[in-house]
């Protein structure tokens, strides 16, 4: 892979090079006990979904992954979709335009997601009033959120959770495509949208949360639908290591890529879909090439010290809305493939794949 290095390496120098110094960390903290925090990638709880959950109930949609998203501290996901009773797209002549109804967010509470990630090119699908109106139904629901909100400063304002003495600060982020330019749709002072991932935007908001937290979780909506690791996801995956990221997990790409690890940094490329209630377009792909992640990341002396990875079957022609575990043969091609691709190598422990420190 090294023609994907060297273009990496340029993108790299492209956006500024490692140059920026990571902010001050606080002391270590006194660990209770292993703190585990549990990550899915797109979740959109409507589109052809929609009658299925409406006729099975919203819960239907975890039924079979409750075993593993109730094995965390923590249980993130990305809201690929505005919560809104509006019927009017903000921007129809966008190639797709999603909304989720309100009384589907329980699902989601139900589940226990403590934070949904907003930095995602579906928030803004019914305008800065959609945006609203999720986040209000996320507060009542008691769900936190990152990376979007009213303007700048609410978009880059993290979220933090203590957890057996450990400080856990959260940080969501969309990656920089021309195409929403076009739409307005990131975040600047006075503007509502989402959290950019560029360089001043990033620089200041881990400058502002790394030093009051023992661990730095950033979420990243970044590379293309449907596509193997992209140069600018290498690029990134660097420069938020340099700049103090703890643990990244990325999506967007609706399938699963591997884990890069930078300056010891673990970098989970794409967690792909979760309950994702949209025919995704796998573009010819295998039964093995259009499977999710559950990630768990396990914090042991105050840093990341373990991520697994379990293998989910999302493809709605096979499990319609609701995503269930793969069978954990499919684990060494998968693999291969992530390492053909450029990841880390993996080990496999039971039904998951495995990195340690």
């Amino acid at each position: 892979m090294r023609g994907a290095a060297t273009a990496a390496a340029v993108l790299l120098a492209a956006l500024g090079g490692c140059g920026d110094a990571a902010p001050p960390r606080p002391p270590p903290p006194l660990q209770e006990r292993p703190v585990r925090i549990v990550a899915v990638g797109d979740l959109f709880l409507g589109g052809d979904a929609e009658e299925e959950l409406r006729r099975e109930g919203p819960d239907h949609a975890f039924r079979h992954l409750a075993p593993l998203l109730a094995g965390g501290d923590l249980l993130l996901g990305n809201l690929e979709a505005p919560v809104t009773a509006s019927q009017i797209p903000r921007f129809p002549q966008k190639a797709v335009n999603v909304r989720m109804e309100p009384a589907a967010l329980s699902a989601l509470a139900d589940a226990g997601f403590d934070l949904l990630s907003l930095a995602n090119n579906h928030v803004l699908d019914h305008g800065p009033e959609g945006l609203q109106d999720t986040t209000a139904a996320l507060d009542a629901a008691g769900i936190r959120h990152v990376g979007a909100g009213r303007d700048l400063e609410e978009a880059i304002r993290g979220e933090v959770f203590e957890v057996a003495g450990v400080r856990i600060g959260v940080l969501g982020f969309m990656e920089s495509y021309a195409l929403y330019d076009d739409y307005a749709w990131y975040a600047a002072p006075g503007h509502p949208g989402v959290a950019r991932l560029s360089r001043p935007v990033v620089r200041d908001a881990l400058a502002r949360l790394r030093p009051h937290v023992h661990v730095l979780v950033v979420t990243v909506h970044w590379g293309m639908d449907n596509a193997d690791l992209m140069p600018t996801q290498r690029a990134w995956a660097r420069r938020l290591a340099d700049l103090g990221a703890d643990l990244v997990v990325g999506h967007h790409p609706h399938v699963a890529q591997g884990i890069l690890v930078e300056g010891g940094v673990p970098i989970v490329a794409s967690l792909g879909n979760a309950a994702y209630g949209r025919d995704a377009d796998f573009g010819g792909r295998d039964a093995v090439g259009r499977l999710g992640w559950v990630a768990e990341a396990t914090i042991e002396d105050g840093r990341v010290a373990q991520v697994d990875l379990v293998p989910i079957v999302v493809d709605a022609a096979q499990v319609g809305g609701a995503p269930r575990p793969a069978d954990p043969a499919v684990l060494p091609v998968l693999l291969a493939r992530h390492r053909a691709d450029g990841c880390v190598p993996l080990g496999i422990a039971g039904d998951r794949a495995r990195w340690r420190r």
